[in-house]
């Protein structure tokens, strides 16, 4: 824990070193870090979990490829199809 804190999203946070916080800052601390690095994770991997989803549930045509498949769902999803149900997760995970 004698990393200094210095970043939140790109900008300076300020220079305490996480040694000299209080057992309760600390806490708040890492459990705040881990939250924002579960929403982040959660967002980046929602459109292939919808496309994996999908994938799964329709049967493959003859000749027909995953790739092609994916490509197929993700033109017919669009970019806001891609991240159906992105709420539902985040409310899981926070």
């Amino acid at each position: 824990m004698g990393k200094m804190i210095r970043y939140l999203g790109g900008h300076p946070l300020h220079q305490q070193k996480t040694a000299d916080l209080s057992g309760g800052e600390a806490t708040v601390y890492n459990l705040g870090s881990s939250l924002i690095a579960g929403f982040a994770a959660t967002t980046i991997s929602q459109p292939a979990d919808t496309l994996l989803s999908e994938i799964n549930k329709q049967k493959a045509l003859p000749g027909d490829t995953v790739a092609l498949r994916l490509v197929k769902m993700s033109g017919e999803s669009g970019v806001r199809g891609l991240f159906i149900g992105l709420s539902a997760r985040l409310i899981m995970v926070g």
